[in-house]
């Protein structure tokens, strides 16, 4: 499932990288901070180095799965097509794999903050964690979908470009947004924002605490676009000449 070692270990270290520079990062934060996002706050500055550490493992795991169903389906991906079965079917699987892959980037993550971080101002319960937890997975999985059908469009390197620009740019129009008084459906367009605690009201931050995300909404988004990407892909792949 693993085909590339070398980046699944980059992958890894990012996030122990990550931990480290949160571990010394002297402010609130929870059990497992990478869950709780970026904060809106008065300080530009702090909100950058949030922004920093928070988006570094995402970086890493679309840097990972770049061109992992392009590039995959040019090269031995049509071999096993021919040889077992169709195309569509050989889509899912890549599909699957890349959920179980996400999943593990995830559990990974949660346990090297578990194990290096040194000092936790605000433990959450377990219940709150799990769902974080969640949609944390779903957030990325779907981000990571977006990905892999646009570089069915485009080169695989362009849509990596395109999905971390957009994840970088709803972060910050989330502040703006927030800044001006928007509200309603349009922070729903903004995806990255549903893993963040502070934004989906289950970390218990009143400092940074701004909910303008519905957790079970944002779930139902979430899935919703799964499954329509997946359509997509599905639809192009049937059409891409590959022989």
């Amino acid at each position: 499932m693993v085909k590339n070692k070398a980046l699944f270990l980059l992958v890894i270290i990012i996030m122990i990288i990550q931990a480290l520079l949160i571990n010394d990062f002297e402010t609130l934060y929870s059990s497992l901070p990478f869950l709780d996002g970026v904060p809106i706050t008065s300080s530009y500055a702090l909100e950058n180095k949030f922004l920093v550490y928070w988006i570094l493992p995402f970086v890493a795991m679309s840097f990972y799965f770049t061109g992992y169903c392009r590039d995959a389906l040019v090269t031995y991906g049509k071999i096993i097509i021919i040889r077992n079965y169709g195309r569509t079917r050989w889509l899912y699987k890549r599909y699957l794999s890349m959920l179980i892959i996400s999943f593990i980037f995830v559990v990974i993550q949660a346990l090297i903050f578990k194990y290096l971080l040194t000092d936790s101002n605000i433990n959450l319960e377990v219940k709150d964690i799990t769902k974080l937890l969640f949609i944390y997975f779903l957030t990325i999985s779907t981000l990571i979908s977006l990905q892999l059908t646009i570089e069915l469009f485009i080169s695989p390197q362009a849509s990596q470009l395109m999905v971390n620009a957009y994840v970088v740019i709803s972060i910050i129009l989330a502040k703006q947004m927030y800044v001006f008084g928007a509200g309603g459906f349009i922070y729903y367009l903004l995806l990255p924002n549903y893993a963040m605690g502070f934004k989906n009201g289950l970390t218990s931050i009143p400092e940074f605490q701004t909910p303008v995300i519905s957790y079970l909404t944002g779930i139902t988004i979430l899935i919703s676009i799964l499954v329509f990407v997946l359509f997509i892909a599905s639809k192009k792949i049937k059409k891409m000449d590959i022989f």
